[in-house]
């Protein structure tokens, strides 16, 4: 049966993007230095081969575990669903082949006819709430998951609806101060979940984490084991003002007590 899963990246201080990454300054990143803020909490992944090749980056990047895991994340993923927003900075940022080669269902109340793109991703905008855009993305996906891509103001929506299965969290060691905000709002609703793998990304000391209800993952690769590149059972220690982390944090030391990374 297929999942329901966020997969964002995320600041120490609990932000998906930092203040001023927005239409009205896309074209200046310089304003709040948001730019280099953004570039610092997703450089892991742009340097991952699978990524590069699926944005047509060119040859190169690196292999492993990582790139093993995003690969998976995105060959699992039988549609996307997004909010207005995201999909705005997109439309503009993404190449004429958006990385997604899914069915894409966006939130809005504007009302526009899909938009079909190159190597098989088609923007649906659905205008009836997100239980309508779900219950078209689960149709469309062909048994495969589905991922809600964000921003945060969605994701709390599926989170209000009981309907998230499992959080991927790329935790990276930058600190925006402000921003598009994942963090304490999101505790509550995450009482449910416990850490099931966990992984350092080498040398810029991200930690990509897996959150699922009950504790139970399965995947393609079978249980997780560091053959297969996750460290399984680890607590993180994460800061005390990032709310959702810490509930996860309180499940994951019922676990253990001091942080192990997989080297």
């Amino acid at each position: 049966m297929s999942k329901v899963f966020v997969n964002i990246g995320l600041s120490l201080d609990g932000y998906m993007a930092p203040e001023g990454m927005t239409m009205e300054y896309w074209d200046r990143p310089e304003y709040k230095d948001w730019g280099a803020k953004w570039g610092a909490l997703m450089s892991w992944i742009l340097k991952q081969q699978y990524l590069r090749e699926l944005l047509k980056f060119g040859p190169g990047g690196e292999t492993g575990p990582v790139n093993d895991m995003v690969r998976y994340t995105m060959e699992r993923t039988g549609a996307n669903i997004m909010g207005k927003r995201m999909f705005e900075q997109g439309e503009v940022a993404w190449p004429e082949e958006a990385p997604f080669h899914t069915p894409v269902y966006v939130l809005t109340h504007e009302k526009r006819e899909p938009w079909a793109r190159p190597g098989g991703t088609t923007f649906y905008f659905v205008n009836d709430g997100p239980e309508s855009a779900l219950e078209q993305a689960k149709e469309s996906a062909g048994g495969r998951d589905i991922r809600i891509s964000g921003g945060a103001d969605v994701i709390q929506q599926y989170l209000n609806l009981g309907v998230i299965d499992e959080l991927e969290i790329a935790l990276a060691p930058v600190v925006f101060g402000g921003g598009d905000a994942f963090s304490r709002t999101y505790a509550s609703r995450c009482s449910g979940f416990e850490l099931t793998r966990c992984m350092k990304v080498r040398l810029l000391h991200t930690c990509a984490m897996c959150v699922s209800k009950g504790g139970q993952h399965v995947s393609q690769h079978g249980p997780a084991t560091a053959e297969g590149g996750f460290a399984a059972r680890v607590a993180v220690r994460l800061p005390p003002t990032l709310g959702v982390m810490s509930a996860i944090e309180r499940s994951a030391r019922l676990r253990e007590k001091e942080a192990s990374w997989q080297r």
